[in-house]
């Protein structure tokens, strides 16, 4: 009879100390799950959208800050008006791509400027989820401006000029002495490892803000002004939808600091606005930072 009541006890906490692993297991597991599912959304709904847009508005900077430097076709395509401009007028480019003489359409102004409205969209959204979230910059800004300038052309024995287009901004943002005031370019271009994103994205803010510039306070609502809500949820209008915005004389005007900081970075006889194209500099060097930041 003890020896029943022995194996029984035996039994029953063999069954009880199983089901407690059992237990642990599964709390471990859904945590694991949680933390995995934390992760994706965290990087496919909120940190590559934010990294797209930041390199899709980097390679336009790119494109304009050469033109200038170069003087070629922005005079034509930049000192535009929006005003009294028909639905097709900015979904065209040039008027003739094969004579640019003959001027352009709104679709590059109107599209960089919705690509810098997209990038507050982002920056809002995450910092709004995920405040806290770290990045790792795999290499720093000042060692991506060094190896791109060492990779010269073999064939054609000239440097990279990539590599001499990031120099040249770099150089510009961190002399000027109201820009590294503001953004903190040159501490951050040194930095590798581990970093607060909201440390990058507000360099990025920062570089383009006063005298002429696209002002900080407004950069939040700029992003809130292209959102809908389209099946109960929060998105981003479409371009079509942001033209037809800027079609409303009161709905252009909630733009305009980001009209402006564009189309009148040059006019049309090629007079640069000399402090514009600095902070154009300066946001194309932050948005480099943002290139090397990696979430891991």
């Amino acid at each position: 009879m003890g020896e029943q009541i022995l194996n029984f006890g035996i039994t029953v906490l063999t069954a009880g100390i199983t089901a407690f692993i059992t237990y642990l297991v599964s709390i471990k597991t859904n945590l694991r799950h949680k933390e995995a599912e934390l992760k994706r959304a965290q990087t496919f709904k909120y940190f590559l959208p934010l990294k797209f847009i930041a390199e899709e508005l980097f390679h336009r900077l790119a494109h304009i800050e050469k033109k200038v430097v170069d003087r070629e076709d922005i005079d034509i395509q930049l000192p535009q008006q929006l005003a009294d401009k028909e639905l097709g007028w900015y979904f065209t480019d040039w008027k003739d791509c094969e004579d640019n003489s003959m001027g352009a359409g709104g679709y590059f102004l109107v599209t960089t400027i919705f690509m810098q409205c997209q990038l507050y969209n982002r920056i809002n959204a995450l910092l709004k989820e995920y405040p806290f979230i770290e990045v790792n910059l795999k290499t720093s800004l000042v060692k991506t401006i060094k190896d791109l300038k060492g990779k010269d052309d073999q064939e054609h024995g000239v440097k990279n000029l990539a590599g001499q287009q990031l120099e040249r901004c770099y150089n510009e943002a961190t002399e000027d002495s109201h820009t590294s005031k503001w953004a903190k370019i040159e501490a951050l271009s040194k930095k590798t490892g581990n970093i607060r994103l909201e440390k990058l994205t507000k360099c990025v803010q920062l570089t383009a803000v006063m005298r002429g510039g696209i002002p900080y306070a407004l950069q939040t609502a700029f992003g809130q002004f292209i959102e809908k809500i389209q099946n109960g949820e929060i998105v981003q209008i479409n371009y079509e939808e942001f033209a037809r915005l800027l079609m409303d004389e009161e709905q252009r005007l909630k733009f305009q600091p980001i009209i402006s900081f564009y189309s009148e970075l040059v006019d049309a006889n090629f007079k640069v606005d000399e402090k514009k194209l600095t902070k154009l500099r300066a946001l194309f060097i932050s948005l480099c930072l943002l290139q090397n930041a990696e979430l891991d």
